[in-house]
């Protein structure tokens, strides 16, 4: 399952309503293709962000669990998704 598909791990800081939140995005492409970009749905209704940076911030102004899927594509087009909860907190 997922053969070809780049390897990633999903990493989340600063989980603070009305603070800024930290996504760490660390992916590893197959052989013979980079890391083309990602795909970011933070979960909390606010648009779809496209970044080439595997470092991201957002800012959410509720207390809540929120789902962050992140499409990872690599150079030949094999996205992987992934996701990860992210609960936050009072300031």
């Amino acid at each position: 399952m997922g053969e070809g598909l780049p390897t990633v791990t999903l990493q989340v800081t600063g989980l603070k309503s009305g603070g800024i939140t930290q996504l760490l995005v660390t992916a590893v492409p197959q052989a013979g293709s980079t890391i083309a970009g990602y795909t970011i749905n933070w979960g909390d209704g606010s648009p779809e962000e496209f970044s080439d940076n595997p470092a991201n911030t957002h800012v959410y102004t509720s207390t809540q669990t929120f789902t962050i899927v992140v499409r990872t594509t690599d150079s030949v087009g094999r996205t992987r998704v992934s996701t990860i909860t992210a609960t936050v907190t009072p300031p």
